[in-house]
């Protein structure tokens, strides 16, 4: 996924100038912002990725078999989904209520 991803976001790169300057971390995220849902979650998992430095390979083994796990739960209806729009919801709900 990661390779296709790079693909589609290299196509414009050539036409830069290599004297651009660096963007602030600002910059990035108010450009970031602009993307659609989409495109800033490809971006979010490309960033998180860029900070494993090593990957270990049971971990990687372990999260696909629970991956399968979970997919099999849900195909054979033995769990609840709730819609990202709830868990969102709630989220800031609790998080309103911590704060000050």
């Amino acid at each position: 996924m990661r390779r296709a991803i790079e693909a589609r976001s290299m196509g414009n790169i050539g036409n830069r100038s290599e004297s651009v300057m660096p963007k602030s971390v600002k910059e990035l995220y108010e450009e970031a912002s602009t993307l659609d849902e989409k495109q800033r979650a490809d971006l979010a998992g490309l960033l998180l990725e860029s900070l494993d430095s090593e990957r270990d390979p049971d971990v990687e083994r372990a999260w696909a078999i629970e991956i399968e796990q979970r997919v099999a739960q849900i195909e054979a209806g033995e769990v609840e989904m709730i819609p990202w729009e709830d868990i969102k919801r709630d989220m800031y709900a609790r998080i309103n209520s911590t704060l000050p």
